[in-house]
């Protein structure tokens, strides 16, 4: 969800707590954060609706990468992703803001998506990270693939 909607659900919760009316505006009790910890740790377990949301994307990001049968992840490598991949594509001005939101989630996804070679197919030559340096890309540089002479969607 934007972020924008996700705040005014988490106001909506909190007026709701605080008052037992969605619509009133009551004083805080205690921080919404501090409510939002895990009960062992003095919070009542109220899920954080950014991080919960930020994981759910997250989740989209690694759906294109685990071989699912996804209508979704079809029709984005057939659109989105045809002439690239995730870690090259660059976001247009008609894609939607989901998209733009998956794009702009590359950096954290790099430190979390690894890369199983396998039998080489479904591992980016280029963008997947299987050299203890980090991807070939980041350490050979934008263009290693053409003084190498290798396309930079190689598998």
């Amino acid at each position: 969800l934007p972020k924008g909607c996700i705040k005014e659900i988490e106001k909506l919760c909190r007026d709701y707590l605080w008052s037992s009316n969605p619509e009133a505006r009551g004083n805080a009790k205690v921080a919404w954060y501090d409510l939002c910890l895990p009960k062992r740790e003095g919070g009542i377990g109220l899920r954080n609706l950014l991080l919960w949301n930020k994981a759910l994307t997250l989740r989209l990001v690694w759906l294109q990468f685990a071989g699912t049968n996804s209508l979704w992840v079809a029709w984005n490598k057939e659109h989105r992703l045809k002439r690239c991949n995730y870690w090259n594509a660059e976001p247009q001005p008609g894609h939607s803001w989901i998209w733009k939101s998956l794009i702009s989630l590359r950096p954290l996804a790099r430190q979390l998506i690894g890369c199983d070679i396998g039998n080489g197919l479904q591992a980016s030559y280029w963008w997947d990270d299987w050299l203890p340096q980090g991807p070939l890309i980041d350490f050979i540089g934008t263009s290693g693939p053409c003084r190498l002479g290798i396309p930079i969607a190689s598998t």
